[in-house]
């Protein structure tokens, strides 16, 4: 009986871990791909905002950072 009870409660322990890794690794997912999309998109905006010579001498530390951001955020997200 006792046994039985350890294995019970471990495998919930389990369970549990499990249940978490998924849930934790759905939600950076979801946040990684929603920056990445989020980044495109004001990366276009600025492409149509202004014209592409403009674009290249004032945004490209700019542009550069974020996609820096993005792939930082996936190394450690993976």
């Amino acid at each position: 009986m006792h046994d039985k009870q350890i294995f019970s409660q471990l495998h919930f322990h389990m369970l549990s871990m499990f249940y978490n890794h998924i849930v934790l690794n759905y939600k950076t997912i979801k946040k990684i791909t929603y920056n990445i999309i989020f980044s495109l998109y004001s990366f276009t905006q600025m492409i149509f905002d202004c014209k592409i010579q403009d674009m290249i001498y004032y945004h490209k530390d700019f542009i550069y950072i974020i996609f820096i951001l993005q792939i930082n955020n996936i190394t450690l997200y993976l």
